[in-house]
C-alpha cells in the first residue's frame, strides 16, 4: 500500500514551527541515528584512510579502498566540522583522509588513481573524471576546514585537468567509454562541484563552469515536449529512440535539480529557480510509485521496462527496485523546492517521501538505511559493500535537509 500524506494542514505544513521540528528532527537523524556508524569503524587504524566495504551489521566485507570514495567522505568529514560544529573528531577523520590520498592516489597531472589496496598499492589506475572531481571538492573543503593552503598546487592541478578533460569529447572515461558532451553527468558534476570549490577558488574560475552546467541540466537536457530530464542524448543532441536515451534516472535527475536550485538560489536566480521546480514536477510525477510508494531507480521514456544500463548489474538492481541514494537524494530537491516555493503541494510531498523513508529504508537495529528494496519494500540484501556506499549519499542529504529547514525557520 502507497504512503499516506500527514493529515496536517497546509498552513501548519509550511510553518516556521514546524520546518523548526523537521530540522531538529532531521540533525538528530544525521548525528545521532546515521553518522556513528560511520564514525567508529572507518578510520584504518592499521594502513590509514577509510574502510568502506561494510554489511549492514558492520562486518567488513571489502578492504579495498576506492578513491571516488575516499574524496566523498573527505568532503562529507571536512563540511560537517565546517557546517556544523568544529569537532576535533570530524578534522581528525578528514585528516586521515586527507593524508591517504596524498600519499598512495595521486597519479600527476591533476588524475587520481581510482581503487587501491587496504595498504595504498594501485589496483586500478586512473578511469574516471568523477574520481578526480569528487577527490578535489575533499580537498577544497578539507583546505578550508584545516586553514591551510598546503595543498593549493594539487587542488589547482586537479580544477585545471577536470575543467580540461571535462570539454574534450574524445577524452575516454571508463564508466562511458567517451565522456561524451552529450551525457549529463557532465553538467551534473561541474554544477555541484564547482559550487564546493568556489569559496576557495573564486568566482572567476568557477562561475562560468557553472553557469554552463546549469544552461545544459534545465534547457538542453530537460524537455518540455517529452516533460521529461534526459540522462542521454544522441551525438547531435536529438532525442532518438535508443536505450541509454530512453532510459530515465529519476535519482540522478532530482539530485542535479536540487545543485540547481541550491546555486540558483545562492545567485538569485528567480526564472532558473522557476525552471528546476518545473522539471522536478515532471520527474516526481513520472518516478512517484502510487500503488507501492518511493521512487522508481528507472523508467523507459514511452513506458514499460527500460533497457538495463551497465551499472544496474553491479548491485544486482531491477529497475523498480527503491535505492536508497535515489530516495535520499530526492528528500533534499523536494524540502527545497517547498521552502523556495512555500506552494503546499511541495510540503504535501516531501512529508509522503520523509514518511516513506523513515519506515521502508531506515534500520535503528543497524544505524543506517537499507541500501536497495523490492518494490514492495523487501530489503534486497543486507550486503552494505556496496558500489557506491560511503558516508555520502544519505549523511550529505541529511546535512542538506537539516540546513534547509534550519534557514527556512528563521
Amino acid at each position: 500500500m502507497a504512503a499516506k500524506a500527514t493529515t496536517t494542514t497546509s498552513a501548519n505544513l509550511l510553518s516556521k514551527a514546524h520546518f523548526a521540528k523537521l530540522a531538529k528532527f532531521y540533525r538528530k537523524h544525521l548525528l545521532e541515528e546515521i553518522l556513528p556508524f560511520w564514525e567508529s569503524r572507518t578510520l584504518d587504524t592499521q594502513y590509514g584512510g577509510y574502510l568502506t566495504g561494510f554489511d549492514m551489521a558492520g562486518k567488513l566485507l571489502d578492504p579495498t579502498k576506492p578513491m571516488w570514495s575516499a574524496g566523498r567522505q573527505l568532503w562529507m568529514f571536512s563540511a560537517l566540522y565546517n557546517r556544523v560544529e568544529k569537532r576535533d573528531s570530524w578534522l581528525a577523520l578528514a585528516k586521515a583522509g586527507r593524508d591517504f590520498l596524498i600519499k598512495h592516489a595521486y597519479a600527476g597531472d591533476g588524475r587520481w588513481l581510482f581503487k587501491l589496496d587496504r595498504a595504498g598499492k594501485k589496483l586500478e589506475g586512473t578511469i574516471s573524471i568523477a574520481t578526480d572531481l569528487f577527490i578535489l571538492s575533499g580537498l577544497v573543503e578539507y583546505a578550508r576546514a584545516a586553514g591551510s593552503d598546503a595543498d593549493m598546487k594539487l587542488i589547482n592541478e586537479t580544477w585545471d585537468a577536470g575543467i580540461r578533460n571535462s570539454h574534450d569529447p574524445n577524452f575516454k572515461d571508463v564508466w562511458h567509454g567517451t565522456w561524451d558532451p552529450n551525457f549529463k553527468g557532465r553538467p551534473m558534476l561541474a554544477v555541484h562541484i564547482g559550487g564546493l570549490c568556489e569559496p576557495l577558488l573564486g568566482v572567476e574560475r568557477t562561475r562560468p563552469w557553472m553557469d554552463e552546467a546549469i544552461k545544459d541540466i534545465l534547457y538542453t537536457f530537460s524537455l518540455d515536449e517529452h516533460h521529461a530530464n534526459f540522462e542521454q542524448l544522441s551525438a547531435e543532441g536529438k532525442v532518438i529512440d535508443h536505450p541509454r536515451v530512453r532510459t530515465l534516472n529519476p535519482g540522478h535527475t532530482l539530485e542535479c535539480l536540487w545543485f540547481c536550485l541550491d546555486e540558483c538560489r545562492r545567485l538569485g536566480r528567480t526564472k532558473d529557480i522557476e525552471r528546476a521546480i518545473e522539471v522536478a514536477d515532471w520527474t516526481w510525477q513520472r518516478g512517484l510509485d502510487r500503488d507501492m510508494g518511493g521512487i522508481f531507480s528507472y523508467l523507459d521514456l514511452y513506458g514499460g521496462e527500460p533497457a538495463q544500463m551497465a551499472y544496474h548489474k553491479i548491485i544486482n538492481q531491477r529497475w523498480d527496485d527503491k535505492c536508497w541514494w535515489v530516495h535520499s537524494e530526492t528528500l533534499v530537491t523536494l524540502a527545497m523546492a517547498a521552502t523556495l516555493t512555500k506552494d503546499p503541494k511541495w510540503m504535501e510531498r516531501f512529508m509522503l517521501h520523509h514518511e516513506y523513508c523513515q519506515k521502508a529504508f531506515y534500520a535503528p537495529q543497524y544505524g543506517q538505511w537499507y541500501l536497495s528494496l523490492r518494490r514492495d519494500g523487501r530489503p534486497t540484501s543486507l550486503n552494505h559493500a556496496e558500489a557506491w556506499n560511503e558516508a555520502y549519499h544519505l549523511p550529505r542529504a541529511l546535512l542538506y535537509v537539516m540546513e534547509t529547514f534550519e534557514n527556512a525557520a528563521k
